[in-house]
């Protein structure tokens, strides 16, 4: 291998030590969920339920007076640090460093032409870059070194719109790293020209791994803007304490479609804007979790946001039905509340999924509030930009579902691991690159087709060119879809191809480079944007995806209706199912628009796993639920409603009553609960006298184990699966 070509896989390379995510979890219960909220009043998302609400207390104009060191700060976060512990509940602070101008206009942006006029500084001027770290030296010494202060979010949106800055550090980073090469000259911006503008690009559309343009954008991508690299420092920065800190970066997808985004963090999280099908979240979390097998052990977060862009569901123009009665108040705001229906679905979808932290954002457009007032005029400072609460429905769903499902089911829906799929979805760097597309977990065709795979009930795992590069596809890979990847690298070229000499099936669309042939045609849509004729055309489309797909492999679930889509988790024999209720039709909220259709409808049908079972249980309901097994396939009837979902135990033979056994400590007691089978996972509740709430655990490989001070008596131990109850009796050891 030439020499310049073996140092740039160097330093393309993800570096190999481990994240310890699995080292954090939630104050007060370690195993749980993170519940979290960014910025917002205390004492209600505390009662909503969420367990680790940010405690940022505001920005400054100057970076060397950040508000974290502010003289009158420190009393504010110890009584709030305080009223968390009371409440058993994390406290979490945003990092404030460089969410001001002051340190862009020290050390700004240099474009190709030496234009300046960008919102973040320059990370990759050493100055800039230690007093960056200087400052987080500082707030984390300001923040006091306690148990409940559990995460910070070290930084958001720096990479949105960071460039690469031509100075002569970029030219000497990028020379260290690729063995000597030069910043090509045609680099311009994030991205190259377009490949239909570069003079002899490849007709293949195949381009070899170390061609300069992708070679230069890959180093950038990976660590050149140096972003990666803060995070990464300002992590071991907060865990380098007493009682280390998770760190959080977000948006990590909000990013080309190369691995390590947000640095080693110990959680990488994405936000998504639910509109215009609130299952999309689902496929986010697949972009994620591809995205952080650049750092094994990261742990994933993901964020709805509360709020709607007007533009996708209530534009500024009258509607054709009566008005609303929020359209007579804000005319003119650029932010509505989410449907609180959409928010219904969207929370049933990161449900079903394996994350580390469900978590929000947006408690303006929660909450009503009162307009903000400008300090010298003493008017309204209300712009099109605020945030306002136009659906006051929505905080109740987001409170009443994590008392119902995320709190009792917290530590399961944390442990509970993803069923391998035997469908995978490329996203190409390359094409980023050259194309300019990528998913960006937004609007983007591409994350439109990854969402309709969610539809289709394939449970679609996301696969990078990196991935494809160091290992090839797996043989457990039956269907590759790769619609939109207009340009591939060469390995990813080599990888596809091999995969299909052995029996892999390539659904693609029309933009698929010449070099490749695929087997089926990705189904083709195209939005409207109206509801009333997008909404069929994508269940259309759904349906036909899932019939290419069955021809090779047989999806493992399924449903007798497309208004239902489900997603499996599997751990050892036991199969969750997660059946969700997407049939939606316009309302009265803005449904007059005619843009989406956001109001639920209650709906009944049959779901269904290719598999036989001896025992189904309702994991919100804690019962045991009528089934049918016959020919390989169990079959459940579920009625559901408006836009809500059901979670269900499927086991090969019924569950045993779980074993409870108490034993007296110096401060309190240890409950251990042992269950018959070791190969599922049990759900628990966990009451006692002395306990302020209930505590929720799952038992897994047979056995759970939990020490609790202060608990002498009345421990009663309750199977979420079954209902059963095992108590203890009245005295610790009895």
């Amino acid at each position: 291998m030439p020499l310049i070509v073996s140092c740039l896989l160097l330093a393309f390379a993800p570096d190999p030590i481990a994240i310890p995510s699995a080292q954090f979890g939630p104050y007060g219960n370690k195993e749980d969920q993170y519940r979290y909220f960014w910025s917002g009043p205390w004492q209600e998302f505390v009662d909503a339920g969420f367990n680790t609400p940010a405690g940022f207390l505001g920005r400054d104009s100057d970076y060397a007076h950040a508000r974290l060191l502010h003289p009158k700060f420190p009393d504010k976060r110890r009584e709030r640090i305080e009223r968390s512990k009371r409440a058993g509940i994390g406290y979490a602070e945003r990092l404030a460093v460089v969410d001001t101008g002051q340190m862009a206009k020290l050390w700004p942006i240099v474009d190709r032409d030496g234009g300046h006029g960008r919102p973040y500084p320059d990370a990759t001027n050493p100055e800039c870059y230690e007093a960056m770290l200087e400052m987080t030296r500082k707030t984390a010494a300001a923040i006091p070194d306690d148990p409940c202060v559990s995460v910070v979010h070290v930084n958001s949106e720096v990479r949105d719109r960071a460039r690469p800055s031509f100075t002569p550090e970029l030219a000497r980073r990028y020379a260290q790293a690729s063995g000597g090469r030069e910043v090509p000259v045609e680099v311009q911006n994030r991205q190259a020209a377009h490949f239909r503008q570069i003079k002899g690009f490849p007709v293949s559309r195949i381009v070899p791994e170390d061609d300069p343009l992708l070679s230069f954008f890959r180093w950038y991508w990976y660590d050149g803007d140096n972003w990666n690299s803060y995070s990464t420092d300002a992590t071991r920065i907060y865990q380098n304490r007493k009682h280390p800190m998770a760190t959080m970066y977000d948006p990590v997808v909000r990013n080309p479609p190369i691995r390590g985004c947000g640095g080693k963090v110990t959680f990488a999280s994405q936000w998504i804007y639910v509109v215009p099908e609130p299952y999309k979240c689902a496929f986010s979390v697949s972009e994620e979790k591809a995205m952080v097998r650049g750092h094994p052990g990261q742990g994933v977060w993901t964020m709805i946001q509360s709020i709607t862009y007007r533009r996708n569901a209530a534009p500024n123009a009258p509607p054709e039905g009566t008005a609303p009665e929020w359209y007579g108040r804000y005319p003119d705001c650029r932010y509505i509340t989410t449907p609180h229906d959409f928010m219904r679905e969207a929370m049933w979808s990161l449900f079903a999924r394996q994350i580390d932290g469900h978590c929000h954002y947006a408690f303006q457009a929660l909450l009503p509030q009162p307009d903000p007032v400008n300090r010298k005029t003493g008017k309204s400072a209300r712009t099109p930009h605020t945030y306002v609460c136009t659906d006051t429905n929505t905080y109740f769903v987001i409170s009443e579902l994590f008392h119902r499902i995320g709190e009792p089911l917290g530590p399961f829906l944390r442990a509970a691991p993803e069923r391998p799929s035997p469908v995978a979805f490329l996203e190409s760097f390359a094409t980023y690159v050259f194309a300019h597309k990528a998913s960006l977990s937004s609007s983007s065709a591409i994350f439109d087709r990854g969402s309709l795979a969610v539809a289709a009930g394939l449970q679609p795992s996301v696969l990078y060119e990196e991935d494809l590069a160091e290992t090839g596809i797996s043989d457990d890979i039956k269907v590759l879809l790769a619609p939109q990847c207009d340009v591939l690298s060469r390995k990813s070229h080599e990888a596809i191809k091999a995969w299909q000499l052995r029996g892999g099936t390539l659904i693609a669309d029309r933009c698929l480079p010449p070099a490749l042939m695929r087997d089926y045609d990705f189904p083709a849509f195209k939005r409207t944007g109206k509801a009333a004729a997008d909404a069929p055309m994508v269940r259309k489309a759904a349906a036909e995806l899932r019939a290419l797909v069955s021809k090779v492999c047989e999806p493992y679930s399924g449903t007798s209706t497309g208004d239902i889509f489900t997603w499996v988790r599997t751990a050892g024999s036991a199969d969750y199912l997660f059946a969700i209720n997407d049939r939606r039709t316009a309302g009265d909220y803005v449904g007059q628009w005619g843009l989406i259709h956001e109001k639920g409808l209650p709906t009944s049908g049959d779901v269904y796993l290719n598999r036989s079972a001896g025992a189904v249980y309702d994991l919100e309901r804690h019962c045991a639920v009528p089934f049918k097994s016959k020919n390989g396939r169990t079959t459940v009837h579920v009625d559901l409603k408006p836009c809500d979902g059901a979670v269900l135990m499927v086991t090969a033979a019924p569950l045993k009553p779980l074993a409870t056994g108490v034993s007296r400590t110096a401060t309190g007691c240890t409950v251990t609960v042992r269950a018959a089978e070791k190969d599922v996972m049990i759900p628990i509740e966990i009451t006692a006298e002395g306990l302020k709430k209930p505590f929720y655990g799952v038992v897994r490989n047979g056995k759970w184990t939990h020490d609790f001070e202060g608990v002498r008596a009345g421990v009663r131990v309750r199977n979420l699966a079954t209902g059963e109850a095992d108590k203890k009796g009245s005295t610790c050891g009895m």
